[in-house]
């Protein structure tokens, strides 16, 4: 960032320069084709100081991962929406769909990792939490929906009403011949009244 001054400081030069050399020439004699060229030109200039300038400032802005964890307590169906902490949210699935992407907290998660040791900075797989689905106000058995607990509003027991929980977990086959290694997402249907753990991630 401290050669930027210096980058600026050379373009207003440049500029100054190619004015000083328009203004020398008599207008009289100059062809209206002469002074385009010289317009054209300081034009070029700044656009290439300006490009030059964004290159800069995009290099020194790091990208931030949104961070996200999976709550330390569990919920009912119409308590998951208010069971992350401040600054973060019930997460949507689609929104932590690519955990690649985003930055696991593991502060947020102590009774969680005391159940899954080998976890590292990671998050726990096999360990299920309520997710919000980007679906309509639903919570019955029908299959071809996707239940919510009514939009999180209900914790009445099944066979009434459902929700959808989600799990990180991984598949692995040394018989196949490529990428072995298989990181997904497990979606459940789940019962409004189960206590279950519950997906947050970072508001934006």
């Amino acid at each position: 960032m401290k050669r930027l001054p210096l980058l600026a400081a050379i373009v207003v030069v440049s500029l100054v320069g190619m004015v000083g050399v328009s203004r020398a020439a008599d207008p009289a004699e100059q062809s209206v084709q002469t002074q385009l060229n010289n317009i054209k030109q300081i034009v070029s200039a700044i656009d290439t100081a300006v490009t030059a300038l964004k290159d800069k400032v995009d290099a020194g802005v790091p990208v931030r991962q949104k961070k996200y964890y999976l709550t330390s307590e569990t919920s009912r169906g119409d308590q998951a929406t208010g069971a992350c902490g401040p600054g973060f949210h019930m997460a949507s699935l689609y929104e932590i769909l690519d955990t690649s992407k985003l930055q696991f907290v593991k502060g947020h998660a102590s009774a969680v990792y005391s159940v899954n040791a080998d976890l590292g900075y990671g998050p726990p797989t096999g360990i299920r939490g309520w997710v919000r689905t980007g679906a309509s106000s639903w919570s019955g058995p029908e299959e071809d929906y996707k239940p919510n607990c009514k939009n999180w509003t209900t914790s009445a027991p099944n066979p009434i009403h459902y929700g959808t929980a989600a799990e990180l977990g991984f598949s692995y086959s040394p018989r196949l011949s490529y990428d072995p290694w298989r990181g997904h997402w497990f979606i459940f249907r789940e019962d409004c009244g189960s206590l279950l753990f519950v997906w947050c991630v970072e508001d934006p």
